[in-house]
């Protein structure tokens, strides 16, 4: 995708005190892209299992729970259709079906790696800001039922 393509161009996305530059507008549709390359379902746990050795549909199958058998082919598809997967058959009887990364499958599991360590960091930290916000808008509410009059502070 380029710049033509976005659906906003630099000029058209205010920052404070300016105008988005190219390069951040070339950054955030790249990484939405990247982002919507690997945000399918069962996508990423799919990579997961390929990152292990090639395997057939049925392993695969058997793996992933609450896939349908529909789902997995049309994201193994999906996958090979975008670089990430190899499909090979072989002249057997019955015929035998085996999928494996690409080297650009490869290059992605790097990535989701990456996103695990991440959330192994900070995911508690996560939990902690959702908890502490959800308990201030909590007693801001509770605040408000009983104090239905007051005028709410202006932040």
């Amino acid at each position: 995708m380029t710049m033509t393509d976005m659906p906003f161009g630099p000029s058209d996305v205010s920052v404070s005190g300016g105008r988005l530059s190219t390069e951040d507008a070339e950054m955030m549709e790249r990484t939405r892209a990247v982002r919507d390359l690997l945000g399918a379902k069962w996508r990423v746990d799919v990579l997961y299992l390929l990152a292990r050795g090639g395997r057939r549909h049925t392993w695969i199958y058997d793996h992933l729970l609450g896939i349908s058998k529909k789902m997995l082919t049309d994201t193994l598809r999906g996958l090979e259709r975008d670089g990430f997967v190899t499909r090979t058959v072989y002249p057997e009887v019955p015929v035998r079906v085996e999928y494996a990364l690409t080297r650009l499958g490869w290059s992605a599991t790097s990535l989701l790696m990456e996103l695990f360590e991440w959330g192994s960091e900070h995911y508690t930290d996560v939990d902690d800001a959702r908890l502490t916000y959800d308990q201030s808008r909590f007693a801001t509410a509770r605040e408000r039922a009983v104090h239905p009059m007051a005028v709410p502070a202006v932040a």
